[in-house]
């Protein structure tokens, strides 16, 4: 699935994690995620290519054919610039909906 994600946070963000799924958020945890570590400023959008799973990374893709809906959450874990790089890292989740247009 390919997602925009816009930084609306007020400041420049660092992204960690991305993650896909049909979970909801009390089920997940950053070490779910995807690694992708991209620095994203204050209002800026990037384009992310991401894999919807089923559990957590690298176990079952949801695969569903086009025509079909999914429903689901994307999550993105990140840090601010001025974060300690031990920090746990925040939590932007959002819901999403859309019809597969193509594998």
């Amino acid at each position: 699935m390919v997602v925009n994600v816009t930084n609306y946070q007020g400041q420049n963000v660092n992204i960690k994690k991305i993650f896909c799924t049909d979970l909801k958020p009390t089920e997940v945890d950053q070490n779910f995620g995807e690694d992708k570590i991209e620095s994203l400023g204050n209002g800026d959008t990037k384009e992310f290519d991401v894999r919807c799973w089923k559990d957590k990374v690298n176990s079952d893709q949801i695969l569903i054919a086009p025509g079909s809906e999914f429903a689901g959450y994307l999550y993105v874990w990140y840090l601010f610039d001025n974060d300690p790089k031990t920090s746990r890292y925040r939590l932007a989740p959002a819901s999403i909906t859309g019809i597969v247009r193509e594998k």
